[in-house]
């Protein structure tokens, strides 16, 4: 705008020069005009970056890491860092350094944020993210509860190593009475959780009585010491600190309370927990301010729930917008007071997402709820009442957005079989106070020959593919095909039903856990032990093998405290499952993949030589 004011009051002289500044002001018109329409067209009004990458996209375009490595000989291997704590959320990097949240573990009391160098992958600095002297001013009370939470986490710990002495470990009714003994000695209450939701404790034998075979019947825990649950009780209820030790199978097993990736935006970072803790620091690690604002009484310091810890924070113009235990929050970054709250009274886990329809910002989440940004003004919703386990923006249209499917996390009641099951794409217009959405597809239709029936959608189509990729008029579906965005019509590849790595020629997408992402002109997918690459157009570039990890010293008390660790290698005890986390979580620089395991971060870059890795787990 300034170049054309300069130019157009730029004093002439003759005709010629006028002609000449004319056209020259008119073709540069034109040139910022179309300029202007094609970034406002791919960019929301504030670049960040955190969960799937810039602006959430999930498309990396500045990115050219590797397709293959080998951990066995390092090749194309920068660095392997254990970590000192497990969790399962997203790492993001930013300005040559990785930021990743870590769990409360028996050795720290409440999550942290840590930051790690790039290149070397070296520990610069972490904070954690203790919300009690904001949550509770009063400092005799404060100190009951710092009690309470140190007591609490460590029997959490405590009653994983309790399970697997009772359950595995002993072989006898006689040395499992012992073991019931050994705890209750000091001070530990074993207990069942049945069937119905309520809780046994021990009967005439001395054991932890037991109620089928399920697997939801055969957890164990623990309860506090009696005399603890009666003089706390009240204060743990109020902060939202279970009353109960929600036992042993809630560390990996579950996500925890900071599945959400961080946020970096101009030279900050931003986290938010599921305990209602939304904080900002600066790239040192300094805390610039700490805003608790969930309400009490919800999952927060202890406990874990899919609906309540999952969704990731994002940034929208001057305002950092967390969504967790059914709240929503919306934080002015500057100050860290909040511009508007909202209870979303929804148990969907989708992350909330910025659309542009007309010139209105408006912010879309769980619900489905609407708000008009950057005041918060609610607007009623129509057209599409499904939240999905995932939106995503159109980023080139960005009026238009793309959902899941995931019956059990999306308020979807029929799990992707209906008139109207998800995946979806819908386009939205704002008609005065009331966000009305028109759906452009649903569903994708069974194309084999072993379901003829017309119309007929594919069982687990909507509800088993939540992982959403979009980029150039490709819609990338986890369970195979890739699909025109706006028509949902297949272009490329069949529909898989499974999503296994199993050899499948019709597959055009590689199968993944919990994301989709592209970078370097190839779709990258984690399931289980593997990453697998794909290019764009459909054809399988390589796949990449985790051998189990390596569990140092320093990391077995975390390691030992959590019931599912079997799980973190692939033959111990029998599980041969390869899962090194649920949440298979991977992200992006210039010219690396950087990837999170529950307890481990591996950097991958192209000509890049370290040692071999050691796989064989510590008894």
């Amino acid at each position: 705008m300034n170049l054309r004011t300069t130019i157009i009051r730029r004093p002439v002289t003759t005709k010629e020069s006028v002609m000449k500044i004319r056209i020259l002001s008119f073709t540069l018109t034109i040139f910022l005009f179309g300029m202007d329409t094609s970034l406002a067209a791919s960019d929301p009004a504030t670049d960040w970056i955190g969960v799937r990458g810039p602006n959430g996209s999930g498309v990396y375009p500045d990115s050219k890491p590797p397709t293959s490595w080998d951990l066995t000989t390092g090749r194309n291997v920068r660095w392997v860092m254990p970590l000192n704590g497990w969790g399962q959320g997203q790492p993001v990097i930013a300005d040559g350094k990785v930021f990743i949240m870590l769990e409360p573990d028996v050795n720290h009391l409440f999550p942290r944020l840590q930051c790690l160098d790039l290149i070397t992958g070296k520990v610069l600095w972490e904070d954690m993210l203790d919300h009690l002297p904001t949550a509770i001013p009063d400092e005799v009370e404060r100190a009951k509860v710092y009690k309470m939470v140190e007591r609490q986490n460590q029997a959490t710990t405590l009653g994983a190593v309790f399970e697997r002495e009772y359950r595995f470990i002993a072989k006898t009714d006689e040395e499992r009475a012992a073991v019931v003994a050994s705890w209750r000695k000091r001070g530990f209450i074993p207990a069942h959780r049945t069937d119905k939701g309520g809780d046994s404790n021990l009967d005439e034998k001395g054991l932890v009585k037991m109620h089928g075979n399920g697997p939801l019947d055969d957890q164990l825990k623990m309860y506090l010491p009696e005399a603890e649950k009666k003089t706390t009780n009240p204060t743990l209820l109020r902060y939202g600190i279970w009353e109960e030790i929600y036992q042993a199978n809630c560390n990996f097993a579950c996500i925890g309370k900071t599945f959400g990736a961080p946020v970096w935006c101009d030279g900050a970072i931003y986290v938010a927990t599921a305990g209602g803790v939304l904080a900002k620091y600066d790239m040192n690690g300094k805390r610039q301010w700490l805003t608790w604002s969930f309400k009490p009484g919800l999952t927060g310091l202890n406990g874990s729930g899919h609906d309540t810890c999952v969704r990731s924070p994002i940034i929208a113009g001057d305002l950092f917008i967390g969504t967790a235990a059914n709240n929503l929050v919306a934080i002015e970054r500057a100050t860290g007071k909040v511009r508007f709250k909202d209870d979303l009274k929804s148990e969907s886990i989708a992350s909330p997402v910025v659309l542009t329809v007309g010139k209105s910002e408006i912010l879309l989440t769980a619900g489905p709820k609407a708000y008009l940004l950057p005041g918060g003004k609610p607007l009623k919703v129509e057209g599409w009442l499904f939240s999905g386990m995932q939106a995503l923006v159109k980023h080139d249209e960005r009026d238009v957005v793309l959902f899941c499917g995931s019956g059990e996390h999306c308020d979807w009641p029929k799990k992707g079989i209906g008139d109207t099951p998800p995946p979806a794409a819908v386009r939205y217009t704002l008609d005065g106070d009331t966000l009305r959405g028109k759906i452009l597809w649903s569903g994708v239709q069974e194309t084999s020959e072993i379901e003829t029936a017309k119309g007929r959608y594919t069982e687990g189509m909507g509800g088993n593919a939540p992982w959403l990729l979009y980029d150039q008029g490709r819609f990338y579906h986890r369970n195979g095909p890739i699909l025109d965005a706006l028509t949902g019509k297949i272009t490329v590849g069949k529909l898989v039903r499974d999503k296994s790595l199993r050899p499948s020629p019709d597959r055009a997408v590689p199968p993944t856990e919990h994301l989709l992402q592209l970078a370097g002109g190839n779709v990258y997918g984690w399931d289980h032990s593997i990453i697998v690459v794909y290019s764009c157009d459909g054809k399988k570039v390589a796949s990449n093998v985790f051998p189990d990890p390596h569990v140092t010293k320093e990391q077995l008390p975390i390691w030992h405290g959590v019931d599912s660790r079997d799980d973190y290698f692939s033959g111990l005890g029998g599980k041969k499952r390869g899962m090194l986390s649920y949440g298979h979580q991977f992200t992006f620089g210039k010219d690396c993949l950087v990837a999170r395991t529950l307890m481990h971060l591996y950097c991958f870059s192209e000509g890049s030589q370290s040692a071999p890795q050691p796989t064989t787990p510590v008894k």
